[in-house]
C-alpha cells in the first residue's frame, strides 16, 4: 500500500536533483579582452580594435571601441580556437602589424597593444 507513494516520493526527489543540479552548470564563453595604450602606457578610450584571421578556414573579421580603461571586449562562439592579428588605431595613431592574440575555447584570452 505505502509501495506507490514511496516510488512517488522518490521520483520527485530525483526530478528536484536534476533540475538542481542541471542549473549550476554553466558553460564559459570563448573571450578577448585587448587593452590599447599610448606611448606613455596610458590607457587609450574610443580607440577602433579589431580582430581578423586570414586563413581560409577562418571568417572573423570583429571591430569594437575601447571604453574609458583602454579596453575592447570581445565575445566569441564556444567550440573554436583562433589566432587573431589585432589592428588597433585612433586618429593617426596605430598599433605596429605585428600583434596577435591566441584565443582557447572557453577562455579569455587578453593582451596589451601600444598605438603611437
Amino acid at each position: 500500500m505505502h509501495r506507490p507513494r514511496s516510488y512517488m516520493y522518490a521520483f520527485l526527489v530525483m526530478l528536484s536533483c536534476i533540475t538542481v543540479l542541471s542549473g549550476c552548470y554553466k558553460e564559459k564563453p570563448t573571450k578577448a579582452a585587448i587593452t590599447v595604450v599610448d606611448v606613455n602606457n596610458k590607457p587609450v578610450a574610443d580607440a577602433t580594435v579589431r580582430l581578423y584571421c586570414n586563413t581560409t578556414n577562418c571568417i572573423v573579421d570583429v571591430t569594437e571601441q575601447t571604453g574609458s580603461d583602454g579596453t575592447a571586449n570581445f565575445d566569441f562562439k564556444n567550440n573554436t580556437e583562433y589566432m587573431l592579428f589585432i589592428e588597433a588605431y585612433k586618429g593617426a595613431l596605430k598599433s605596429s602589424p605585428n600583434n596577435y592574440i591566441s584565443l582557447q575555447e572557453r577562455k579569455t584570452g587578453s593582451l596589451t597593444v601600444m598605438i603611437k
